[in-house]
């Protein structure tokens, strides 16, 4: 009989009892199990080193790929730094060039002459045709003064008639057209109690009229220069006469005659009131009161009739 022997073979970790009857097949059996622990061992250790490899394959390609895309990106940020360069250079070159030029510029036109500075330094005729022919917007100022106010009208025609009965009488009668009536005004002065102390004088001769204050609105024309003079000149003078006439004094013919005498000989738009007083002025100063203050309303009266 064959001899029965019991062996403990592990086999994957496992203890297995087995029972051989002989020595030879236990030996053989042992042997192949031997070989299969041996290839489980070897095939646990190649799966870890294959694993291993594996992950550092890929960590070795994800680094491989980042590398790669740096690498890609680092002309196209050389591109743009050069850009930025070459863009600030050539900003700052013709910002340097364009403010040369206008400094270029700026010192041409100042030491260009004016046309004012050839005016100053040159005989002056250009000015004097600016004076004498240029025209230019000029404001009349408003005038005022105390008036006796005989009647006030509709009708122009009642207006004249009555007028014409006052100067008959040796008094002033002036029509002035104002606000769509028409006034008839028959004595002038600087202040109220010139003029109450006048209206008394009318009312013992049966002639009734009212103080009132008189006041021009201020104009504005476009004067010769030379007319716009004269103006200022003839205001003036009016003014001095109505304070002689409040203090009741006789108007000046000679002050007068200058004004005439400096009537500009070109002059269109005060060709009526010029005429006016070059008519009027030989006979200033030669009556009573009345008839200087008839000259003196007569003047107001077409200066601004023209002015308007």
């Amino acid at each position: 009989m064959r001899k029965t022997n019991k062996v403990d073979i592990w086999i994957n970790g496992k203890k297995i009892k087995q029972t051989q009857n002989d020595k030879a097949p236990t030996k053989k059996r042992d042997q192949k199990d031997s070989s299969d622990e041996h290839a489980a061992a070897v095939d646990d250790t190649e799966i870890v080193k294959t694993t291993e490899q594996d992950q550092t394959s890929r960590h070795t390609g994800s680094a491989f790929t980042r590398n790669s895309k740096v690498k890609d990106l680092k002309p196209f940020f050389l591109a743009a730094f050069s850009a930025i360069v070459i863009g600030s250079l050539l900003g700052f070159f013709l910002l340097n060039m364009f403010v040369d030029i206008n400094a270029d510029m700026n010192g041409h036109e100042s030491n260009r002459p004016s046309a004012a500075g050839a005016d100053e330094k040159g005989d002056g005729t250009a000015q004097a045709d600016s004076e004498g022919q240029g025209t230019t917007g000029s404001s009349v100022q408003p005038e005022s003064a105390f008036v006796l106010q005989a009647g006030k009208f509709s009708d122009q025609s009642n207006a004249r008639s009555k007028a014409d009965a006052y100067r008959a009488a040796g008094y002033p009668g002036v029509v002035w057209e104002k606000d769509g009536f028409f006034f008839v005004l028959s004595g002038i002065a600087g202040s109220a109690q010139k003029t109450e102390k006048m209206a008394s004088e009318l009312d013992d001769n049966d002639m009734t009229v009212y103080v009132k204050k008189w006041k021009t609105a201020s104009v504005e024309k476009e004067l010769a220069q030379s007319d716009k003079k004269w103006l200022q000149t003839f205001t003036e003078q009016w003014q001095a006469s109505l304070k002689q006439v409040s203090a009741g004094e006789s108007i000046s013919k000679k002050a007068w005659s200058e004004v005439v005498n400096a009537v500009p000989a070109d002059t269109d738009q005060l060709s009526e009131l010029t005429a006016s007083l070059t008519d009027q002025q030989p006979r200033m100063g030669e009556g009573d009161e009345w008839h200087d203050q008839q000259i003196l309303l007569s003047l107001w009266q077409k200066g601004n009739q023209i002015l308007h």
